[in-house]
């Protein structure tokens, strides 16, 4: 499952298929920028690699929960926050290499509950300016994306001015914060961090009511998960670990 739109020339379909092909796998490709990839994910699969950034990964994690189907991820995006934090650093081709000896671990998934319904996450959820920023640099790249063509350099200016700007006038908000059943509101961000940090926990996360395999490669060490709530999330009792 590849986004055409990350990485470079160096890791196109043909690239791709044929690192797959030398490492003795038989892969079907498909874009996630066209329409079939929702019909294909519902094919017979004994792995789903996931080239892209965060978006991609999220985009088909949360489509193949309880389908029992693993999924990997080659870090093709521009931060890969999630790949990173999941253990997958190494090079796309050396990720290939090493997917037959790969480990199968479960993690929970995180449902944030709002107006607009529910919606599951993978890394992390945030409210307020962080929420409004997202969805204004979305809209600004939207109405400017047929016209302007950017470096990364200019729309990283372009991202930390609109930031500023909306950072002026912003409001101050109440927030109401739980983290493992304790209520940490009035708190400032970097304690309620620093909090989190210290009371990691050995296992992949509590955030959610429904749980996804995640295909890992032997590069590092087993990494600890946070415990928290940041948004209303439901879990199951009694899930094995």
């Amino acid at each position: 499952m590849h986004n055409p739109k990350a990485g470079d020339a160096e890791h196109g379909r043909k690239q791709l298929m044929a690192a797959l092909a030398k490492a003795g796998h038989h892969a079907t490709y498909q874009s996630t920028k066209e329409p079939g990839f929702k019909k294909a994910l519902k094919q017979p699969a004994d792995l789903v690699l996931a080239a892209g950034g965060d978006g991609t990964v999220a985009k088909l994690a949360f489509r193949l929960i309880d389908s029992g189907i693993p999924l990997s991820v080659l870090p093709l995006g521009t931060a890969n926050n999630l790949g990173r934090a999941l253990g997958f650093v190494a090079s796309p081709e050396e990720i290939i290499a090493r997917l037959e000896g790969g480990r199968k671990r479960v993690f929970d998934v995180g449902l944030a509950t709002g107006p607009w319904g529910e919606r599951y996450f993978f890394e992390g959820a945030g409210g307020g300016l962080l929420a409004d920023y997202v969805h204004a640099a979305k809209k600004e790249e939207k109405n400017n994306g047929k016209t302007e063509k950017l470096s990364k350099e200019q729309q990283m200016a372009r991202h930390g001015a609109l930031l500023r700007r909306m950072l002026h006038d912003y409001p101050v908000r109440q927030w109401k914060i739980e983290i493992d059943g304790k209520d940490i509101s009035g708190r400032s961000g970097r304690r309620a961090s620093r909090r989190c940090r210290r009371e990691d926990s050995e296992n992949y996360g509590s955030f959610g009511r429904d749980r996804q395999s995640i295909w890992t490669t032997n590069f590092g060490g087993t990494r600890k998960r946070t415990r928290s709530r940041l948004m209303k999330s439901r879990s199951r009792s009694n899930r094995q670990r």
